[in-house]
């Protein structure tokens, strides 16, 4: 079920600007302190020389990488002192969160929702993305930030490598590295009920290694006046006894468990899942009502051998589950209520070939998918009495794909890098509905289009000098939707063009994109001669983003560093001519931080500009019309601070803020939200850690 996410009345721009203003001077003097300091600066070339395999399954250093890279380290987690894997995303440089109660969606380059890969040590996570499903993918949040030893982020298309739902880039979040900080354990306490458990153990040598996390977090969740969220209308619509704040109706319980270990060629990964949360679901939640518990399972097991050289050869087996439960939730009254239980399995398979030298890098891999207990039960009850209840199964289904990639450097200034993955996909999606009021089982199936089963990569590195560069790159994917009647996927087309500069104390890197995506899904609800209406899913939207993303970092010195970046894009539906919803033309990010002895202090900033919240299409005697299912929402600027205080190695406090103004700030509407000004962010939090490293 899709719980909505709305927007407050508040005008704090003025608000926002002063201190907009405050923190962009605080940083040019920042950077003017560093640049005048006399110490002998740190070299950024080490992050630039730093191999990863996310980008192309095959370790490759990140300077030769073609497309829009970013590396959190474990000192950098460390340094800002994270309460969150999502506070982490949302220092990610064009990277933004929606919140709705149920589902976080992650937005980037103009599109929120879907495309954007996760892995875990690299990892697949479970696919929520299914026809018949509506579950969300929330759980993929749930990593204790004290796991995390790197987090790489691709931005662009990476669909060759990781399949056709990669079309806006992937997130690989690296819990295994023992050397990182080894075991350790730490306590938290915060407000807002913010309270936080986790223990590690790792230990390696020359022939093995295991790492164990587990962690657990609660908070309290939301606070503020339902009246700030909803138009008067909706207010005077509200049952009688329904609460008039939402604190405490949707607080939060994450546990996760992650084992990895390996001997010799072999790496095991098991990872579970669950949380515990409150939802916001369609009224205000009445007595007990409304809670959500998801479960996932994975677990994985890799063989990867060195053949010679040159060759490398890897196999991976993958089994996944994931439950969603919505045991009761009410909908306009407490008489009318409803329950929903989703499930589905996955089991994959893949090998790859890889062969390197120092000109060329290519690799030969296959994939096959076995998806199958996809379910969704839902069922409406008035006084206890259902007045419909619905089984829908996916019949399971199996995915085939080729896919290679080729990268060849034809001397030291110029390189290219194409890709090309080949799908076989079901003739059709097939499913089952029974219809339990009239006991009634109807059989239907949905097609595929063989045009949707290649996906292309293309990319072209020429360095200038030792310090510039230049990278373009043209990529496209599909992305199949959850909505039963959608039968076309969504086509992306993504072109992107990079300077890259480098310099010991200082990187900047500028990139120009240009995304197409075509059959976007939209709601048409349709006025009939008689005055009834109906509504229904049409996908012939077209959309159009054009951006620039300029990143910068600086390390001057041992003592003090910086980062920012900016981002600027206009989306735009091109059939309708008018702005795409949950889509800021402007996110604004900095970074800085200095060391002084055993403390350190830091600040981050994160800017997000004013967003449209989604549309309808009203459909009335042959004429189409666009309506908002809520008000826009105001920008918003968060701060936080953090100081850090390690007397020695082994022994750490840390004091986070977040939302140190307690600025008060909206998400945009959703199409099944009542809250048409948007439902509220979080307010200031405050955290105390204290931790031992082993």
């Amino acid at each position: 079920m899709d719980i909505a996410c709305m927007r407050g009345n508040l005008n704090l721009k003025d608000t926002f600007l002063s201190k907009f203003i405050f923190i962009n001077t605080f940083f040019l003097l920042f950077t003017s302190s560093i640049m005048s300091d006399e110490t002998q600066p740190l070299s950024l070339e080490e992050l630039m020389n730093m191999t990863i395999s996310t980008a192309n399954k095959a370790p490759v250093a990140i300077k030769d990488i073609p497309a829009s890279v970013t590396i959190v380290t474990r000192e950098e987690i460390e340094r800002y002192g994270y309460i969150t894997f999502v506070d982490i995303i949302r220092d990610i440089p064009g990277m933004y969160l929606l919140d709705n109660t149920e589902r976080l969606l992650l937005g980037t380059r103009g599109v929120t929702g879907g495309g954007i890969e996760f892995l875990v040590n690299g990892i697949p996570q479970h696919p929520s993305l299914q026809k018949v499903l509506t579950a969300t993918d929330i759980n993929k949040f749930n990593i204790p930030v004290e796991s995390i030893d790197r987090i790489e982020v691709i931005r662009g298309p990476m669909s060759i490598m990781y399949g056709n739902n990669a079309f806006q880039g992937v997130i690989n979040i690296i819990t295994n590295d023992a050397g990182s900080q080894g075991s350790m354990a730490s306590v938290s306490i915060g407000t807002e009920g913010i309270s936080r458990q986790f223990a590690r153990y790792a230990i390696e040598d020359d022939e093995y290694r295991i790492v164990v996390n587990a962690g657990r977090y609660t908070t309290d969740g939301l606070s503020g006046n339902y009246a700030d969220m909803l138009s008067i209308g909706q207010l005077s619509r509200l049952y009688p006894t329904s609460d008039t704040k939402i604190d405490g109706r949707v607080p939060k319980e994450e546990k996760s468990l992650d084992l990895s270990a390996s001997y010799g060629d072999l790496e095991l990964n098991v990872r579970h899942n669950i949380m515990h949360y409150g939802v916001y679901a369609t009224i205000p939640g009445i007595d007990d009502a409304n809670y959500l518990d998801l479960e996932t399972t994975q677990a994985s097991l890799t063989y990867s051998t060195q053949l010679d050289p040159n060759w490398n050869f890897k196999v991976l087996g993958i089994y996944s589950q994931e439950k969603y439960d919505f045991p009761e939730f009410n909908i306009f009254s407490p008489e009318f209520s409803a329950n929903q239980y989703q499930t589905s399995k996955r089991q994959e398979f893949e090998t790859t070939l890889a062969y390197a030298n120092n000109n060329l890098k290519t690799i030969f891999g296959y994939r096959y998918r076995y998806i199958n207990d996809v379910e969704n039960d839902v069922n409406f009850f008035l006084s206890d009495v259902m007045i419909q209840g619905r089984l829908d199964k996916l019949m399971p289904y199996k995915t085939h794909e080729l896919f290679t990639q080729i990268n060849y450097k034809f001397n030291d200034n110029l390189a290219v890098e194409a890709g090309v993955r080949y799908s076989k996909i079901p003739d059709a999606f097939e499913f089952e509905r029974y219809n339990k009021v009239y006991n009634i089982l109807n059989s239907t199936s949905v097609a595929t289009d063989s045009s949707d089963k290649v996906s292309g990569r293309l990319a072209l590195m020429y360095q200038i000098n030792e310090h510039h560069s230049l990278r373009t790159l043209i990529g496209n994917a599909v992305q199949y939707r959850d909505k039963i009647t959608v039968d076309a996927p969504e086509k992306i087309k993504s072109f992107e063009l990079q300077h890259i500069v480098n310099y010991p104390d200082i990187q900047l890197q500028s990139s120009f994109f240009y995304n197409t995506i075509n059959d976007i899904a939209q709601r048409e609800i349709i006025l009939n001669d008689d005055g009834s209406t109906y509504s229904r899913l049409i996908n012939n939207s077209k959309w159009k983003t054009v951006g620039i993303e300029l990143i910068g970092s600086l390390e001057f010195n041992k003592h003090w560093r910086g980062s920012g970046s900016l981002v600027y894009q206009n989306s735009q539906d091109t059939k309708y001519d008018i702005p795409v919803g949950y889509s800021p033309d402007l996110i604004f990010k900095i970074k800085t931080d200095y060391l002084d002895g055993p403390m350190r202090y830091s600040l981050n900033l994160n800017y997000i500009d004013e967003m449209e919240a989604g549309y309808t299409i009203h459909y009335e005697n042959g004429i189409s019309t666009v309506e908002r299912i809520g008000n826009k929402v105001d920008d918003y600027l968060l701060i936080g601070a953090n100081i850090r205080y390690v007397p020695d190695p082994n022994f750490y406090v840390n004091l986070k803020a977040d939302n140190l103004f307690d600025e008060t700030y909206h998400y945009p509407a959703n199409e099944v939200a009542t809250m048409e000004n948007g439902l509220i962010g979080m307010g200031r939090v405050i955290m105390l850690t204290v931790g031992y490293k082993f």
